[in-house]
């Protein structure tokens, strides 16, 4: 049979570089690529059916020892809630683990639960564990977007950071057919469409993307649109001009920060009774050491042999954050 290798690069970015605000990411790693990946991992995660869970980042790498111990400790306490008793009959576990600067929450399905789940004839169909192939995949989406400068920005500065946008992503695929014939026995009824979907992204994936643009010129267009559109939908008199929009965002995201704050110093008081025991875990030097503003979700299968992953990152969330929330 014909070796099948497909490689896909994609760089759009403005001509000149900017400061990023908020980050998408997805990455994938199939096949052999998804062994070296697991490499590492515990004995647990390897022997599991289905593994997913939450990824964070830790801006103080030496609190994820201490970290893991409190969130061991939570999930003794949990161990009551009626969910939490049944999901570990059924065969599910949560696991912790620190690794450098990534703190990992894993639940790992058994095969039977998953078999519970998914019918057994899908199952069985999905099984690539001795199939020859590899691939891996890197997508990151970067805007130039920052929440925490609404309350003081003005308006030009809303469509600067908007007119600011980079996606970089490349992809390296070796007889990958082999996952998409085994996908495509399974798809069908509903799923038929998702099935096309997955077609056009295999054009698009051996074309590949490079594109370069002005972002000034974006702004400035976008600018000119919004002024024309509010001097046709709105007389004079009205005075709804891009100065009263900025005037509004502006109150707007104060009021939020400052609600926020009274928010949650009252029901901080009314709450924190209730779960005193696990507030007390929760100690402010800890919540400083994990990067608030960054959260990813994944999916591993190792019968398929897929690691699946994507998250945000806001960039200057953690700051904000300490600054607003968690200052002493």
């Amino acid at each position: 049979m014909e070796h099948l290798h497909q490689q896909c690069k994609v760089d759009i970015r403005p001509e000149a570089n900017f400061t990023s605000g908020l980050e998408f990411e997805i990455h994938s790693r199939w096949g052999t690529d998804y062994d070296t990946e697991v490499s590492n991992m515990s004995k647990e995660n390897k022997s599991a059916a289905i593994v997913f869970g939450l990824r964070f980042n830790l801006t103080d790498p030496s609190v994820g020892p201490a970290a893991v111990v409190t969130l061991n400790q939570l999930l003794e306490m949990a161990d009551s809630i009626d969910q939490v008793k049944q999901a570990k009959e059924e065969g599910s576990s949560v696991s912790f683990r620190h690794e450098g600067s990534n703190l990992y929450v894993n639940v790992e399905v058994t095969e039977q639960t998953a078999k519970n789940v998914i019918p057994i004839p899908l199952w069985n169909k999905l099984d690539l564990s001795k199939t020859v192939f590899s691939g891996r995949s890197d997508l990151k989406v970067s805007s130039g977007f920052d929440l925490t400068q609404l309350p003081t920005a003005q308006l030009e500065d809303i469509f600067e950071m908007l007119s600011n946008f980079k996606v970089e992503g490349n992809g390296n695929f070796d007889e990958l057919h082999h996952v998409l014939d085994a996908l495509k026995l399974v798809v069908a009824g509903p799923f038929k469409m998702l099935w096309e979907v997955v077609n056009v992204l295999k054009v698009v994936v051996s074309w590949g993307l490079e594109f370069r643009y002005d972002a000034s010129i974006i702004k400035k267009v976008a600018l000119e649109l919004l002024e024309l559109d509010l001097a046709t939908r709105f007389p004079p008199e009205y005075q709804f001009t891009s100065a009263f929009i900025v005037k509004r965002i502006q109150s707007f995201s104060k009021g939020i920060l400052e609600g926020g704050k009274e928010f949650a110093q009252q029901n901080l008081k009314f709450w924190a009774p209730k779960f005193l025991p696990f507030v007390e875990l929760l100690n402010v030097e800890l919540l400083k050491g994990l990067n608030l503003g960054y959260f990813h979700v994944f999916l591993m299968v190792p019968r398929v042999r897929v690691h699946l992953e994507s998250g945000f990152n806001f960039l200057t969330l953690n700051t904000f954050l300490n600054t607003h929330f968690l200052s002493s």
